[in-house]
C-alpha cells in the first residue's frame, strides 16, 4: 500500500517516470501476494479474545485486506496507465 500511496502522490505532482517506477514495483510485490477474502479464516482461536480493542483492531485488519485486495485488481492498470503517461510526456518533449 505504501508504494502505491507514493506512486499516486508522485504521478500528482508531475514525476511521472518516478510514478511509474514505483508502480512498477508495487505490481511485482502485488503478484507475490496471496490476499484471502477474510482475515478472519487466518486467525484460529478457540474462543475470542477478550481485549477491547480486538474488535477494533480486527476491523482495522479486515480494512487493511480490502484495500489490499483492491489494489491487487487493479494494480496492473494503474501501472500500464502510469506507464504510457510518462512514455507520451517523453515523447512529447
Amino acid at each position: 500500500l505504501f508504494l502505491a500511496h507514493r506512486a499516486e502522490k508522485l504521478a500528482l505532482d508531475g514525476e511521472t517516470q518516478e510514478s511509474a517506477e514505483f508502480w512498477g514495483r508495487c505490481l511485482t510485490v502485488c503478484e507475490q501476494l496471496d490476499v484471502v477474502p477474510e482475515i478472519s479464516t487466518l486467525l484460529k482461536f478457540e474462543q475470542t479474545p477478550a481485549a477491547t480493542c480486538f474488535a477494533a483492531d480486527m476491523k482495522k485488519l479486515q480494512n487493511r485486506q480490502a484495500e489490499l485486495q483492491e489494489l491487487k485488481k487493479n494494480v496492473t492498470q494503474k501501472a500500464f496507465a502510469q506507464t504510457c503517461d510518462y512514455l507520451r510526456k517523453k515523447r512529447n518533449q
